[in-house]
């Protein structure tokens, strides 16, 4: 298993042969990266393996195959709020923008979520571009989260902090299905589909209210 920043440094040199177009010093790079990550069990290096992979496809018209490499990704880092996890979204809502535009507008807003409370204002920008062309001309920010109860508000932070539902309702004084229902409630008003998404929101508006 290679170290973190070598891990990174081959993903960074896989993009930019694909950039160049010359397949086949991607392809050697790509491999070398698989060699890095094999074995290894540091969550983040595989979504980088996972998020090569799938440009390597798409840059090949393998469109389906780099979909299921994205949705890898994500997979690997599940829970966390990372870079590799909006790059996953970014790339996912770029392929589905023609045929599956609605479901485009999922992974856009959830990618400028992130990046946004990543602190990466350009890509942010980037994702907020795509779903403006998506006819979405909302930015997130305070007024996503308005739409909110206050109860819900509540339990969006306690999700921010990696609460599961029964520690939620725990916490609240609930049955851990009336707190399900509350972050499923939430996850559909913000339009998202997981609780790291939804736990993006909650850490970009918290930069924002500052």
């Amino acid at each position: 298993m290679g170290s973190a920043a070598g891990v990174a440094a081959l993903g960074t040199l896989v993009e930019a042969h694909l950039d160049a177009e010359d397949m086949a010093a991607a392809a050697a790079s790509l491999d070398r990266l698989a060699e890095a990550v094999d074995g290894g069990t540091d969550h983040r290096s595989h979504a980088q393996l996972a998020l090569a992979r799938g440009r390597m496809a798409t840059s090949s018209g393998a469109d389906e195959e780099g979909a299921a490499a994205f949705e890898a990704a994500l997979d690997a880092v599940s829970g966390m709020l990372c870079r590799e996890a909006a790059h996953a979204h970014l790339a996912l809502a770029r392929l589905r923008q023609a045929d599956r535009p609605s479901v485009a507008r999922v992974d856009a807003k959830a990618a400028m979520a992130a990046f946004e409370a990543l602190g990466s204002s350009q890509l942010a920008d980037a994702a907020a571009a795509l779903l403006r062309s998506l006819g979405d001309r909302s930015r997130v920010g305070p007024k996503d989260v308005g739409v909110l109860t206050k109860r819900e508000q509540e339990i969006l932070l306690l999700v921010a902090q990696g609460l599961t539902n029964a520690e939620i309702a725990s916490r609240l004084y609930i049955s851990t299905k009336t707190a399900g229902n509350h972050v499923s409630a939430i996850l559909g008003k913000l339009g998202v589909r997981s609780r790291t998404d939804a736990a993006a929101y909650a850490a970009m508006n918290a930069q924002t209210a500052r």
